[in-house]
């Protein structure tokens, strides 16, 4: 008989957690292993399930405890226990549900009979109103059951679990879950399997416990209102799935890239009808980025009146344009009349659309200039012209909300943008804190621009010259129990750049929040690659202790997020005098602190547009230039002096 690992993640279940185990160690069938995976479960939930554990002494060398460092999230959990699976095959279970005492043997038996590749059972849905038979369509075909996944049936139908699996699939397909899309990960990793799996079968037994009473799982945050988070990762699983079938059979491609669109269509009705704004906004962007085919045969001009009928409905077509200025309607049907008489005429469309894309990037260039231009102007008007305050008495959190910045001479006379920018936002901070250095400023007439803002709330303060890091350190040392967000003297802020960061902050108090954020890689002695090596840190949002952050994006730091040693003027600018960022990263490590991607309308977190100012004075190109790379110079320096090289180590095997 072979072997079966049963994979099991733990965060939070310590109310449920005892059932689980007992069921798994009860199990009928004894050629079981049984890989726990702990994702930093803040309650006693690992105590809990060693405590049973000793009640089954001859389950003791079955099991393997591994433990995170830091919280990874769902997702990473399946992927690390199923990397570190033996069995022949693999059973998931989730630690809040649980299983019949016969369940895997039952699964065995009909996998011997038939020699299929996956098999499973009913399943049972607990409820606060009661128990619910869920019964899964019946396939005639591998094909029918391929089909199925990719017009998202129903997403009881997609779980891992309640099956076993056989482990070779998903190594030799390198079958994964998406790190950070710790909603509907099931779907994506469901998908493959079914696609690669030479065979199933089904036993008509109830087999399976689910729990729907845990209001901390993450089936049980899809309530009836827009979600934004749920939206975030559902929708980016779907976009993954059809990634991933695109270049299959077309029968396959076409039915996801079609359920996707009506996943979008129903989402934005969602987003109406609870009037959610930003909902509305993450809704139109993935529309307008949908495949253009399925867009129309569901309707365009149907689309079209959704979309600009509410405009007015939710009261805000001033702020939608904004974010879409850039492409009038005018231009989006020119687009989709051509993809349209491409996807008539030419088998090989998508192809030819990415050959497109590039022919087009030049088109892009001129209107980001013109985008440039035009905000500029926009912005300009607004200080001369706005009598109402920049910021508000209001408390949008529990905890002042302070925005800092600081700029040198040959930018004073355009920093301005970036302050309107923020003061026009649909969020308003409690103060916007200008620094400048004493030796530079002092006793100088500041621009009109700069005069004119101090009357509708800015503040401008000196200090000692500390290089870029008067944008953080004196706004720390002076208000450290208030919530500080930097930003750069350069750049114009998206809108709702505040409301993104202060939504994040709401869901992670204690987790600095960052717009832009790097991903650190790693050499094979397990130091950190070149700079230039490290890849944007896309949505979705996973926490790690590799996220490196850039401030200048938008980032928001907590309260006392920080060691004393943050404050040593003397380490950092021997350190690294040019690098900021480099410091502020370090010390987030020392201060034992995680670093949370924010949502932004841009998947690199870049949700500004650069000013047209001269960049041969910009930190950035001296810092990141390739035959320079200052910064890493500075990483060095930094990590050495504090031996911080463990910190990059994610995980360990008890």
């Amino acid at each position: 008989m072979y072997k079966v690992s049963v994979l099991v993640p733990i965060y939070n279940v310590e109310k449920y957690i005892e059932r689980c185990v007992r069921s798994l160690f009860e199990q009928t069938y004894e050629n079981l292993e049984y890989v726990f995976v702990d994702d930093c479960s803040p309650d006693h939930s690992v105590d809990i399930l060693l405590s049973v554990l000793e009640e089954f002494p001859l389950r003791k060398e079955q099991v393997r405890l591994i433990r995170n460092k830091v919280n990874r999230g769902l997702a990473a959990c399946r992927n690390i226990a199923i990397g570190n699976a033996t069995g022949e095959f693999v059973c998931i279970v989730d630690s809040d549900d649980w299983l019949d005492h016969n369940s895997v043997e039952l699964l065995v038996v009909e996998q011997q009979r038939t020699n299929a590749d996956v098999v499973w059972g009913k399943m049972l849905m607990h409820t606060r109103d009661g128990i619910v038979e869920l019964e899964e369509p019946l396939y005639r075909s591998k094909h029918d059951w391929v089909i199925c996944y990719c017009r998202l049936t129903t997403g009881i139908v997609m779980t891992n679990c309640r099956r076993i699996i056989r482990r070779s699939l998903y190594e030799r397909h390198d079958i994964k879950a998406a790190e950070g899309l710790n909603y509907s990960e099931d779907k994506l990793l469901m998908s493959q399997v079914a696609y690669y799996a030479n065979s199933f079968s089904v036993i008509d037994n109830y087999i399976y416990h689910y729990n729907r009473q845990n209001p901390l799982s993450y089936t049980a945050k899809q309530k009836q209102t827009f979600n934004a988070e749920v939206f975030r990762q559902e929708s980016g699983s779907i976009r993954l799935i059809e990634e991933f079938f695109s270049d299959k059979e077309d029968v396959y491609y076409n039915e996801i890239a079609r359920a996707r669109v009506r996943y979008l269509k129903g989402y934005l009705d969602q987003a109406i009808r609870f009037s959610s704004r930003n909902g509305f906004y993450m809704v139109v962007e993935q529309i307008i980025a949908s495949n253009p085919k399925f867009l129309d045969e569901i309707g365009w001009n149907g689309w079209k009146k959704v979309i600009y009928r509410n405009y007015y409905y939710m009261k805000c077509f001033q702020k939608v344009k904004r974010k879409i200025e850039y492409i009038t309607e005018k231009k989006i049907m020119r687009l989709i009349r051509y993809i349209k008489t491409l996807l008539l005429h030419n088998r090989n469309t998508m192809r030819i659309l990415e050959q497109q894309k590039k022919q087009l990037s030049g088109m892009q260039v001129k209107l980001k200039q013109n985008n440039i231009t035009f905000r500029t102007e926009r912005l300009k008007t607004q200080v001369l012209s706005c009598k109402e305050m920049g910021i508000t008495n209001e408390r949008n959190c529990d905890e002042e909300l302070i925005v800092s910045l600081t700029t040198f001479g040959k930018r004073i006379n355009e920093v301005y943008l970036a302050i309107e920018s923020i003061m026009q936002g649909s969020m308003k901070p409690n103060r916007i804190i200008l620094w400048l250095a004493e030796n530079e400023f002092k006793g100088k007439i500041l621009p009109i621009t700069l005069q004119l803002q101090q009357k509708r709330g800015l503040e401008i303060e000196y200090c000692e010259d500390i290089r870029s890091f008067k944008k953080i350190v004196p706004t720390m040392e002076k208000y450290p129990d208030a919530c500080v967000v930097t930003i750069d003297d350069d750049v114009m802020y998206e809108f709702d750049l505040l409301e993104n960061l202060v939504n994040a902050h709401i869901d992670n108090p204690n987790d600095v929040c960052a717009c832009r954020i790097h991903r650190i890689t790693l050499n094979e002695n397990n130091t950190p690659k070149s700079y230039m090596q490290w890849q944007f840190l896309t949505w979705p949002k996973e926490k790690s202790n590799r996220n490196f952050l850039t401030s200048g994006g938008g980032t928001l730091f907590p309260p006392h997020c920080f060691v004393k040693e943050f404050f040593n003027k003397g380490s950092f600018l021997s350190l690294c005098p040019y690098a900021d960022d480099v410091w502020i990263n370090a010390m987030i490590w020392m201060s034992d602190r995680q670093i949370t991607k924010v949502y932004t309308h841009s998947p690199k977190g870049c949700d500004y547009i650069e000013t047209n100012l001269e960049q041969d004075y910009a930190l950035s190109k001296e810092n990141t230039n390739a035959l320079n790379c200052r910064n890493d110079v500075q990483i060095k320096a930094v990590m050495d002096k504090y031996d911080l090289y463990h910190y990059l180590q994610e995980t360990e095997t008890l």
